[in-house]
This record gives structure tokens, C-alpha cells and sequence, in this order.
């Protein structure tokens, strides 16, 4: 497949700015925050927020390539902190207003008409946060937290105790529920993008039940990795081009290809997951009574 080359501006952890030129896959994003590539003639920005690495893994651009042939501007951003942009991100600010109005501007200075924020997991309540804050046409997040409060908001608990140990226990942007009373403008479409195995995720969803605007899609898929499922089988590309296009019926079809595509993992997928809890419990019981312990 050969990728066009493109433009980027990209802001690096020095807090300098600089314009490449790249392919896609040559870009390194160890030291990047955020690419914005404005080489398409297009009235529509799509922002992607990067969703955190797994431990020892690296931080990536999440989304790239699902939306690379949608012909429409992309602004990518990661958080090398990995607090949820509660402490900003390098080259851009220090904190969530900062990070909006770093958002706002780059959305005034394209002088696009339609914007939709994407985002994974931890990015995808930056999608929430920043999508209800700026009041963006459409947003899509997948297994998103909506409320990190308690340690089991999250998969991540040691980094929620330690920014509540720097900023306090009362953060006002750690609750999404309160952010959309406050802030989610009636015209903003959200969709929140949840598997029906993950307990904590389908919890994360339906916190956000109360909102006529936002729209709920659960999977039959058992892992929190619903995101990754789908952009492996080339389906996240059809939905960002039809929430691109803001067609909400194309959105509805879409999504409901997704889940028949789902289905059939599901019960496996069950199975394998508890005979999992089952011999992770029973190894714990045979370490527990072991003599050398």
C-alpha cells in the first residue's frame, strides 16, 4: 500500500514546534504530544486523544491509520503523563484548560465547520471531557471512564491515588457527569462504545445514561480491548467516515454491522475467561498452601 506524504506540525516535549515532512509510518512519536495534519482540502477536523500504553509499553497516535483515507484534517495528541490530561501534556499546557484552549485555537486557525473527537479508554474520556468543554459536533469514545473518583473507577489505580495525592481528592474535571450538566451543548451527538462483558465498563456507559444526546451501543464482546477488535477488521474506518460526515444513519448501520461482527466471539470469549479466573484462583490457593510460604 503506498501512503501519501503529508505535512505535519508536531509539538515535541521541548515545548518547540517544527513542520516535517513524513510518511505515516516513519514518524516517530517517542518524543511528539501531537501531530496535526492539515493537508486535506476539508472543512472537518477529526482530534484523536491517545489512549494510555499497557505497562512497559510505549504511548502511540491512536487512530492513524483508520483515519487516513477519510480526506478530512486530523489532529492527534497523547498524554505522557497518563493522568487523563489532568496535568495537560508537554508543549501544549499544565492542565485541562490549558489543553482546551490549545484545542480551540486549532480549531479557529482551520476555520472548520464540523469537528469530531475520538479517543480509546483513558482517551476516550479526553474525547468526553474536551468534546463537551469545546461543545464539538460529534464524539466517539470506546470503553471511556466517566467518573474516576475511587481506585476501581480505574484499571490504572496507582496513577488516579498519585494525582489526587499532587491536586487533591476534588479535581472538577474528573467526573463527567457533572462536566455534561455543565457543559454538553443539546447538538453535541455522543457515542459511548462499551463491551457487555467488562463490568466496569458497562458501569463507565450507563453513568451517562441521563443524557438524551448521548447514545449507548454495547457489544456482546467480553475484553476492553473492543477498539483494537474492530480496527483489526477494518471497521472503525466506515464509522469515523460516517461520523465525519455527521450521518447519524450511516452511524446506526455501521455500529450494527460492528455487533453482528461481535457476536460470535462472545460466548467463547466467556468461557475462556472464566476457566482464566478459575485457574488463576486455584493457583492462588495451591501457592497459599505451599510449605515453603
Amino acid at each position: 500500500m503506498v501512503h501519501r506524504s503529508f505535512f505535519i506540525v508536531a509539538g515535541v516535549h521541548a515545548d518547540v514546534i517544527k513542520k516535517v515532512k513524513v510518511e505515516p509510518e516513519e514518524i516517530s512519536q517517542d518524543e511528539l504530544t501531537y501531530l496535526l495534519d492539515t493537508t486535506a482540502s476539508s472543512d472537518t477536523l477529526m482530534i484523536s486523544f491517545a489512549v494510555f500504553p499497557a505497562p512497559g509499553g510505549k504511548s502511540a497516535f491512536d487512530f492513524r491509520r483508520a483515519t487516513h483515507p477519510l480526506g478530512v484534517k486530523r489532529l492527534f495528541l497523547r498524554d505522557p503523563h497518563m493522568m487523563w490530561y489532568q496535568k495537560g501534556t508537554p508543549g501544549i499546557g499544565d492542565d485541562v484548560p490549558a489543553v482546551a484552549a490549545f484545542l480551540k485555537k486549532i480549531i479557529a486557525r482551520e476555520g472548520v465547520k464540523r469537528v469530531v473527537m475520538i479517543g480509546n479508554s483513558g482517551g476516550g474520556f479526553a474525547a468526553l471531557l474536551f468534546g463537551a468543554l469545546l461543545g464539538v459536533d460529534e464524539i466517539h469514545a470506546f470503553n471511556p471512564p466517566t467518573r474516576l473518583r475511587e481506585p476501581d473507577d480505574t484499571s490504572m489505580p496507582d496513577q488516579l491515588v498519585a494525582l489526587q495525592a499532587e491536586k487533591g481528592r476534588e479535581i472538577p474535571y474528573l467526573d463527567l457527569q457533572v462536566i455534561f450538566r455543565k457543559h454538553l451543548s443539546s447538538s453535541t451527538r455522543v457515542y459511548v462504545h462499551f463491551s457487555r462483558g467488562e463490568r466496569r465498563d458497562k458501569r463507565h456507559a450507563q453513568y451517562l445514561q441521563e443524557f438524551p444526546n448521548v447514545h449507548l451501543i454495547e457489544y456482546p464482546f467480553v475484553s476492553h480491548h473492543v477498539a483494537r477488535f474492530f480496527a483489526e477488521r477494518s471497521m472503525l474506518t466506515p464509522l469515523l467516515d460516517a461520523a465525519a460526515r455527521g450521518d447519524a444513519v450511516a452511524v446506526r448501520t455501521t455500529t450494527r454491522a460492528m455487533f453482528w461482527t461481535a457476536l460470535p466471539w462472545y460466548v467463547p470469549g466467556r468461557i475462556i475467561g472464566f476457566a482464566g479466573k478459575v485457574l488463576a484462583k486455584a493457583g492462588r490457593m495451591l501457592t497459599k498452601g505451599s510449605p515453603d510460604r
